[in-house]
């Protein structure tokens, strides 16, 4: 049992103890004078004498030093570690939950194989009649075994752990330590958190904390001095040189410590092997951008890797992520016969500067669509043409209802009313008659739906201005059953409506998408508007080039098809039967394979890179936060969150400053006796 001081700057004050002792070592013995009248008229001499100064009364002196020492030891506000009551109750059973972090932030350094050292000391300390268990966790916990398992069994199973790629989180190894302490009948309860206390780790909510009559002990892992360096994503710039696409990679590198760092080796990986190395130099808690050479994209999926060179934590020197050829989109442009060709310029205009994914975009008269046609793109946009007849017509219904997506843009040689029966039943709205607003100066958007993902684009603060677009023109929609309005006007009209029309999905845009009827083709959120609205209603869902280990990945419902995914190939080389989610659990890339073995899909996933920020939680701080408040005030004297509850608990300071006083009073009583014996001496 240790003692500690609230106050200990108080503790200068026992340089006081020097006073006492000076004072007796100047206190010199007054000697008596006795007048002889026959020597009056003796010359003077001068009398000296030396003597030595010693210290005629130890007992006294020893009082007074006492009692200062009393007084500065209780103005510093002793208290002990741990209460009387719960040391009178050491002898008690004890359960004892160890919770140990193996988060990747672990790896850093020597921390691991400190951490595990604290769980063997933590198991060496059990009693013949405690239960412990030891439950391991980052974003998720796991107990390694029940309160029956042998002490020796536990500390061999966390000889086996190695730290993860998962991100570390608090709620979920409390919770495994709640159900543990709730089914124990022993009366003294003990959670033991072994970890690198990282500040990301607890969000400190109520109903995570532990209960208030369990002692918590922090096992603190972190060092204030940490440094650590890591690359934290990449961007990719994408440009063709006729049919073949080349990507330039940049990756961002980042400097998380206090002392910059000079040329350090930066590479990147194609397919498992080193295709270009360079050297960045990051400044102290800064980052660096490191571009590489373009290089040309093969057939089907590349594995890249960005690695840094090695420091402390290796577990985010490596970047994984994907490369792969942007399959364009397909789109069929229909216009009225006789259209001019300005009327789908600006269209055309805007598809062609996309990249992410490309638009091949044919544009068609009406009368030259055909059946055959129709089947081979994945969105068609009428505009401001009536629906195909004939078999085209029906063709096309048939692909949209499959999957296909479906845009029409409505104006005066676009009337819905006027188009065949299959046309029609797929739109999501009826078209009233032209609106003209010239005279008014034009009608602007009131409301766009950001949540959508044809304005996605525009889901950030302050990015995206509609509202100087003015339409002077439109066709206002009276949205069906299950449709949506996007996009309405100042009037209230809706202007976008969306719907579905079997697996497709149909865009009804109540006015023209060049410069006849508004200006809106003038405007910068043009051309994003109109990747936007293409992408939607191709369903475009690219893959991402990169995931974050944790996340969960959906899989396509199980078919009757060799394509599906069957069986799923880890990082580590583990497989597994495919369920309908896969769990990222392992830094790398993860392959999955159909029923004949191919790869149908391949994907990047690495550790979260906010696990990568070491800053950590004060340990006394962290305890007082990871005990329910509610029942503090009831709380046995074990459950000691902070200094502070444990001195105010035990409140020792009144009887050190009682005891001072009664020193005192026995200082002045024998301070008394003690100067009235030469008085008495010379009386006699």
């Amino acid at each position: 049992m240790g003692i500690g001081f609230l106050v200990p700057a108080f503790l200068i004050g026992l340089a006081a103890l020097a006073v006492p002792v000076f004072l007796h070592l100047l206190n010199k013995e007054r000697k008596g004078v006795i007048p002889f009248p026959s020597l009056m008229f003796l010359e003077r001499i001068q009398y000296r004498e030396i003597r030595r100064q010693t210290i005629r009364h130890p007992l006294l002196l020893a009082l007074r030093c006492l009692a200062l020492v009393l007084l500065a030891a209780a103005f510093a506000r002793p208290f002990f570690d741990r209460d009387p009551v719960l040391a009178a109750d050491a002898g008690a059973a004890r359960e004892l939950v160890v919770l140990l972090d193996r988060s990747f932030s672990m790896g850093h350094g020597d921390r691991w194989t400190r951490a595990q050292d604290a769980v063997r000391t933590a198991l060496a300390g059990l009693g013949p009649a405690d239960h412990a268990s030891v439950v391991a966790f980052d974003d998720r916990a796991a107990t390694l075994g029940g309160p029956e398992t042998a002490p020796g069994a536990l500390a061999a199973a966390v000889d086996t752990l190695s730290p993860g790629d998962r991100a570390t989180r608090l709620g979920p190894a409390l919770a495994a330590a709640r159900e543990l302490l709730a089914a124990s009948e022993r009366p003294r309860r003990e959670v033991v958190i072994v970890s690198d206390l990282q500040r990301l780790a607890w969000d400190g909510r109520e109903e995570g904390r532990l209960p208030a009559d369990a002692a918590v002990r922090l096992v603190d892992l972190s060092d204030s001095a940490a440094a650590n360096a890591l690359v934290s994503g990449v961007e990719l710039a994408r440009e063709w040189q006729g049919e073949r696409q080349r990507v330039t990679v940049v990756a961002r590198v980042v400097n998380r410590g206090p002392e910059a760092l000079r040329a350090r080796a930066v590479s990147l990986e194609l397919q498992g092997r080193v295709v270009e190395s360079k050297s960045a130099d990051i400044p102290a808690n800064g980052a660096a951008t490191v571009r590489f050479t373009a290089a040309a994209l093969p057939a089907g999926v590349t594995r890249a890797v960005v690695r840094l060179a090695p420091d402390a934590l290796t577990a985010d020197n490596a970047y994984h992520f994907t490369l792969s050829r942007d399959q364009a989109l397909r789109l069929l442009v229909i216009t009225a016969a006789g259209a001019p060709a300005r009327r789908s310029l600006y269209l055309r205009r805007a598809l062609a500067l996309g990249d992410r994914p490309p638009f091949q975009t044919d544009v068609r008269e009406l009368p030259a669509v055909t059946a055959d046609m129709v089947g081979g793109y994945d969105v068609v946009l009428l505009n401001d043409a009536p629906f195909p007849g004939g078999a085209a017509g029906r063709r096309l219904a048939e692909r949209v209802r499959a999957g296909m997506g479906l845009i029409a843009v409505l104006g005066d040689r676009s009337d819905p009313a006027r188009w065949p029966s299959d046309g029609a039943a797929l739109l999501p709205a009826d078209a009233r008659a032209v609106t003209d607003r010239s005279a008014d100066n034009g009608g602007r958007l009131g409301t766009v739906d950001r949540s959508n993902p044809v304005f996605a684009p525009f889901a950030g603060a302050r990015t995206g201005d509609f509202s100087a677009t003015r339409f002077l023109r439109y066709r206002p929609l009276t949205l069906r059953d299950s449709a949506d309005g996007l996009a309405h006007l100042d009037d209230g009209a809706v202007l976008l409506a969306e719907g579905r029309a079997g697996r497709g999905t149909v865009l009804a845009w109540g006015t023209t998408l060049d410069d006849f009827w508004s200006d809106f083709a003038l405007q910068p959120v043009y051309l994003p508007f109109v990747h936007g609205l293409v992408r939607h209603a191709a369903g475009y869902d690219p893959e991402p080039i990169a995931r974050t280990v944790g996340q969960l990945v959906a899989l396509p419902a199980e078919r009757d098809s060799a394509s599906m995914v069957a069986t799923v190939v880890a990082p580590s080389g583990a497989r597994e039967r495919r369920g309908q989610v896969l769990d990222l659990g392992e830094a790398g890339f993860y392959e999955l394979l159909s029923e004949d073995g191919a790869t149908t899909r391949v994907l990047a996933a690495n550790a979260d890179r906010a696990e990568s920020e070491l800053e950590a939680w004060n340990a006394s701080e962290l305890a007082a936060t990871l005990v329910s408040r509610d029942s503090l005030a009831t709380a046995p004297a074990g459950t000691v969150p902070t200094p502070e509850e444990r001195e105010g608990r035990q409140r020792v300071w009144w009887l050190l400053l009682v005891a001072a006083f009664a020193v005192l009073l026995v200082e002045t009583a024998l301070g008394n006796r003690i100067s009235r014996r030469p008085a008495a001496a010379a009386a006699g």
